[in-house]
Formats: structure tokens, C-alpha cells, sequence
């Protein structure tokens, strides 16, 4: 997203200044500790999801003790070795900047949404049935929010349906088609949400189940028998989608267990979990996360060049890789994709949606009977 938005970028680049130098350099770094409490900021990590914004967090909720440090009578450009001097007065002037810190509160109420639906999708328990919905929902609150001109708000759009589009799969679809939170707003009448739940229940069903199949799903849409008893109407809103098909739709023997192995399914990346947990953790820590153990102030200026000098060395090595980081974004993307879409022909998905294109291909299931 910095990359299409560029106070978001600069943002993002002017937070990442400013928790490296102070969480770098030793005088610094203990300077600004007394005046928080302990609590370090969060620095970006190649490897993490929502790294920046994580970071920008973390500089949020500790912005009045950097104000704190920077206004204390010890905040001197000869905390720091002369090379660094420039980056003293550089980061001094962020921290006073109270544009840069509404900028901070414009991206984070931004990415809230979006954040939020990661955090559901890298959670535990089974959340499959819910991202498909709750994506809609990060779109329309982005569409609401006032924070942004029209143009951003498009763009960010555009940005959120390029990694829609990429993630989804058949059975993100076919779980929101069973899911019965979502029951009554009507989205068995989404065309791709049907085309998915055709696909995934061709991945099972047999000839001879098709007919009854057809019908139990029918039993579904129209909430036939005890699916549509005021306990099951309630208990969609509490019971996780695997318990109430389990606890309401026994009768419909064949759907019924393929329904709740789908729904019963997460949509994690053990990856991301970790991140979210680290992250949230008690900021009375001694260290960042992604920190060793804490320097003191003894250590001296000899471990700050060090440090300076290899992220010389780091910088240059980041320019050399840049081009080779963006290629791989494609391939990092489907390790972290929640699940690998099926490979479907194009012909194939015509004929599910609308099978009398074709007849020598098979039917598609009945979910609407006049």
C-alpha cells in the first residue's frame, strides 16, 4: 500500500528512522526507556505480516514518552558519535512534528480494518466462513472513511481487491455459502459464491449422491425443517458454523458431514500467528522481540559503530536485492496465501454457473428451485 500512497510511504519510512536510531543506539535508547517505562518500540522485521504497521503502532502508543525524551534536559546531539549528528536533529524534528503524528493516526485508522481481518484469519479456531464476508466488510469501511480523498480511498480499493482476487479460493466461497451467520443477507445469490460451492462439491459428490445432494442443499437455502427453528436462528449468531451444522442439520446425511469438515477449517499461516502474539505482548518486557538481550549505556560508543557499520553494510545490500526482493513478491505471496486456489478451466466454471452452455459437461448442483 506506501508504494501507491505517498504520505503513507513517507510515513512509514519517517517511523522506521525513528525507531531504528532510538532503539539503536545505546544513550539514546536508555534515555528514552526511563521516560517510557521500559517499553521499547517495535521495529520491522523482513519475515513479519503487518510489519510496518505494527511499527507505526508501537510509535503511536509511546509518542508522549519520545515527546517526554526529546524534552528533557539530556536530549543532546552528544548522546550520539558526529557522523550522527544530522540523524539526531533529524529525528528530534520528527518526534516534534505534529503533522507526522497525524499522519501516523490516518494510517493506522486506515489499515485498522485490514488488520483486524488478518488477525481473524491468522487466529485459531476455524475462521474460514468468516473471511469472505468480513472482506466485504474491509472494503465498505474503507469506502466510509473520512480521512481519505476519493482518489485514496479507490486506490486503496484497488488494492484490496488485487489481493482478493489473488487469495480467494472455492472454498473460502463455499464456506461463506454454508456459513449461517450470513445466512439471511442473501449470499447464496452471489454469483461467485455459487460457482465456488459448485466446484467444491464436485470434489465429492458422486453421480448417484447428485440428486440427493441437490435437494439437501435446496433443504438449505430455503431453511426447510430445523434449520429454520428460532434456537437455530440464534445459535447461528453464537455457535461456531461447524457446531450449529452439526448440532441442526443432522438430517441432511450427506451434506451435512462435508459441511462441517469445511467449515471446521482454519485459516491460518503459523507464520502469522506468532507475529500477532509477539506483538502484543506486555511492553514491560526487557527487549523487543526481535532484539537480544538489552545493551547498557557501558557497552559505549565502540558497539554503536559497530552496529552503524553494519547497517551500512545492510543498506547496501538492500539496494543490491531490491529487484530481486520484487520479483519474489509473487512467490513469498503464495506461501502466504490462506489457501491455494484450485486449478479450474475457465470452460469448466462456465458450466457450473451456467450449465445449459454446454451439455457434455456435468450439471450444475440445484440451489434455487421455482
Amino acid at each position: 500500500m506506501d508504494k501507491r500512497i505517498p504520505w503513507f510511504a513517507e510515513t512509514v519510512k519517517r517511523g522506521n528512522v525513528l525507531g531504528k536510531f532510538v532503539m539503536n543506539h545505546d544513550k539514546v535508547r536508555a534515555l528514552f526507556l526511563t521516560k517510557s517505562g521500559g517499553a521499547e518500540i517495535k521495529r520491522p522485521g523482513v519475515t513479519r505480516f503487518a510489519t510496518n504497521i505494527i511499527m507505526l503502532q508501537s510509535l503511536w502508543d509511546r509518542v508522549n514518552a519520545l515527546k517526554l525524551t526529546v524534552a528533557t534536559s539530556g536530549w543532546v546531539s552528544s548522546l550520539v558519535p558526529p557522523h550522527l549528528r544530522s540523524q539526531f536533529e533529524e529525528v528530534t524534528a520528527t518526534i516534534l512534528d505534529g503533522g507526522f503524528w497525524e499522519r501516523v493516526d490516518n494510517a493506522l485508522r486506515t489499515t485498522e480494518p485490514i488488520v483486524k481481518l488478518l488477525k481473524l484469519v491468522d487466529g485459531p479456531g476455524a475462521t474460514i466462513a468468516k473471511v469472505y464476508h468480513r472482506m466485504d466488510g474491509v472494503v465498505e469501511s474503507i469506502r466510509k472513511l473520512d480521512i481519505l480523498a476519493d482518489f485514496e480511498k479507490a486506490e486503496v480499493e484497488s488494492i484490496l481487491m488485487d489481493r482478493w482476487a489473488f487469495m480467494t479460493s472455492e472454498l473460502h466461497c463455499a464456506a461463506a455459502f454454508l456459513d449461517p451467520e450470513y445466512r439471511t443477507q442473501g449470499s447464496f445469490k452471489d454469483t461467485e459464491i455459487r460457482a465456488g460451492l459448485n466446484i467444491w462439491l464436485y470434489t465429492w459428490c458422486t453421480d448417484e449422491m447428485f440428486d440427493d445432494v441437490s435437494w439437501q442443499v435446496d433443504e438449505w437455502v430455503h431453511l426447510k425443517g430445523a434449520l429454520q427453528s428460532e434456537e437455530a436462528l440464534r445459535a447461528a449468531r453464537t455457535k461456531t458454523p461447524a457446531m450449529w451444522w452439526d448440532a441442526f442439520a443432522s438430517w441432511l446425511h450427506l451434506l451435512q458431514p462435508q459441511a462441517i469438515g469445511l467449515l471446521g477449517q482454519a485459516s491460518s499461516s503459523a507464520a502469522c500467528g506468532c507475529n500477532w502474539t509477539s506483538s502484543e505482548e506486555g511492553d514491560d518486557e526487557g527487549h523487543d522481540a526481535n532484539d537480544g538481550e538489552p545493551r547498557s549505556v557501558e557497552e559505549g560508543t565502540e558497539h554503536e559503530e559497530e552496529e552503524e557499520e553494519a547497517e551500512e553494510e545492510e543498506e547496501g545490500e538492500e539496494e543490491e536485492e531490491g529487484e530481486e526482493e520484487e520479483e519474489g513478491e509473487e512467490e513469498e505471496a503464495n506461501l502466504n496465501s490462506v489457501f491455494p486456489p484450485l486449478v479450474v478451466s475457465t470452460t469448466f466454471l462456465k458450466a457450473l454457473i451456467c450449465p445449459s452452455s454446454s451439455s457434455s459437461l456435468p450439471r450444475a448442483f440445484i440451489i434455487f428451485k421455482t
